[in-house]
């Protein structure tokens, strides 16, 4: 039997038909209702009912998605308005992090060449906009004020392994994207749905379960991580 795999990503949103309509166009995927299909079988589910939070910096789960081209990205979100508060060139990674309408963060990031990296690089930003494609989910990040806590959590709850740790961030390993928890100090008095939460399922069996989910919120089978983020682990009938 495998691993956990991530199945998809659940975004709480104010409007439905609003976030769909901004979503087609940042990603340029068409919906099916309220689901964005991602090219690597993964999806995002707009769930209507998100609760307000003052927090002003990263905390929760902050999905990152792959592209192929993440300057055209950047010059899409510019054309629509939306903020860029964070952007980075390191070896072998180009990011950026974008807020929608509803002030989810949302990253998209496009490996790159580590041997070409040079000090100071930044995203270019164009004037005119071209096409670009999302490839799918690359990580999904997990800011937490108790790394060791919230680590524990999903090792013991998920049966994750680990990866890399450094910088004090740690990869826990799903079977087809990393989980990296991320120190924050930043945090919100609530349990409400005001940030993502991770949709997983046990094994390859249950996949057929997964692509037919509809439903934003499960809450007899959700458990809570302990700062933010709830997770919907769908098990395999099979």
């Amino acid at each position: 039997m495998s691993g956990p795999r991530v199945a998809g990503v659940l975004l709480w949103v104010k409007e439905g038909d609003r976030a769909a309509e901004f979503y087609g166009q940042a990603l340029g995927i068409t919906p099916d209702d309220a689901r964005l299909p991602l090219p690597d079988g993964t999806f995002l589910l707009l769930c209507p009912g998100r609760v307000p939070c003052n927090a002003r910096g990263p905390h929760g789960l902050v999905p990152a998605l792959e592209v192929d081209d993440i300057a055209a990205a950047k010059a899409r979100l510019q054309r629509l308005g939306r903020p860029i508060p964070f952007e980075e060139v390191v070896p072998g990674l180009a990011r950026l992090t974008f807020l929608d309408p509803d002030y989810n963060p949302i990253d998209f990031v496009q490996p790159l060449d580590a041997a070409r990296w040079e000090r100071g690089a930044r995203i270019s930003s164009r004037d005119e906009e071209t096409d670009f494609q999302v490839k799918g989910l690359f990580e999904l990040s997990v800011y937490a004020r108790d790394v060791a806590t919230v680590r524990r959590f999903y090792q013991e709850r998920l049966g994750l392994e680990t990866g890399l740790a450094y910088f004090a961030h740690i990869h826990l390993l799903f079977e087809n994207v990393p989980l990296v928890i991320r120190p924050t100090w930043h945090t919100c008095n609530t349990r409400e749905r005001h940030t993502p939460a991770i949709l997983v399922f046990s094994n390859d069996g249950a996949k057929h379960i997964a692509a037919n989910v509809v439903s934003c919120f499960p809450p007899q089978d959700a458990v809570f991580d302990g700062e933010h983020t709830w997770i919907w682990q769908v098990k395999s009938q099979t």
